[in-house]
């Protein structure tokens, strides 16, 4: 199963995060360079994500809207840096003796669009190689994930994620000493439609909801893409730097 590369879609844009300190100012001498996060639903083998899904069998499945709820989000500072080190910590973000900026929620994200609600705003970090960032969803107002797609045959289907798992990206996206890093937390999807789920959506082997295929829990011999996906959420995506377009 993979992800067609029809553009850089799917985008889970933490673009420009809210601050360790208040600073905004790009390369900023206290506080260091402003860095923004994105995350995205992709697929391995492809350095971008698209809208269209390709199950087990091959087949497509279209993402209509994609939702996420995040409780927090860790970044982990450069190899060697601690909060004390850095002149743009504060006790709330960075506070001493700590190796991490923390940012915390709740939001919901768009998944289609990047869009967080509330927005967030601009994130100056110390420079260096970041080497992973871990997030919390949240299932207390809501569920922590919501996908609705439809397959070719138009036949809708959806599932929802209720749980609150802590999700790592690792990699070694450099953070220049001043203007803006973009960087990508890439979140594997290939594991949550493997197996015929379009086939069986359109089979009508999931149960439905007016007229919208149930496909979170396995049924009739066909698999449970929630629980695909819950499964998924125990491993880790991929953290790297953007550059020129991709990073805009």
């Amino acid at each position: 199963m993979r992800l067609t590369c029809a553009h850089a879609g799917l985008l889970f844009s933490a673009a420009t995060l809210g601050a360790c300190g208040d600073a905004t100012e790009t390369g900023n001498a206290q506080s260091g360079p402003v860095v923004s996060l994105r995350m995205t639903l992709q697929a391995a083998q492809d350095p971008t994500a698209s809208t269209t899904v390709l199950d087990g069998d091959g087949a497509a499945i279209r993402v209509r809207s994609a939702t996420a709820r995040l409780r927090r989000i860790d970044l982990a500072l450069p190899d060697g840096v601690r909060c004390e080190d850095w002149p743009g910590a504060t006790a709330e973000r960075c506070p001493p003796g700590e190796d991490r900026v923390r940012f915390e929620g709740p939001w919901q994200v768009d998944l289609l669009t990047g869009a967080f609600s509330p927005p967030l705003g601009d994130a100056a970090v110390p420079a260096g190689t970041y080497r992973r960032v871990e997030v919390r969803f949240d299932d207390d107002a809501g569920p922590a994930l919501a996908i609705e797609a439809e397959t070719a045959a138009g036949n809708g289907l959806a599932f929802t994620l209720s749980a609150d798992p802590e999700y790592r990206f690792v990699g070694a996206a450099v953070v220049p000493g001043q203007g803006v890093a973009s960087l990508l937390m890439a979140l594997p999807v290939d594991a949550w439609f493997a197996g015929p789920v379009a086939r069986c959506v359109d089979d009508g082997a999931y149960p439905s909801q007016q007229g919208v295929a149930q496909v979170g829990q396995a049924a009739g011999g066909c698999p449970g893409v929630a629980e695909a996906a819950e499964a998924a959420l125990e491993g880790e995506g991929e953290l790297r730097a953007l550059e020129g377009d991709d990073a805009r």
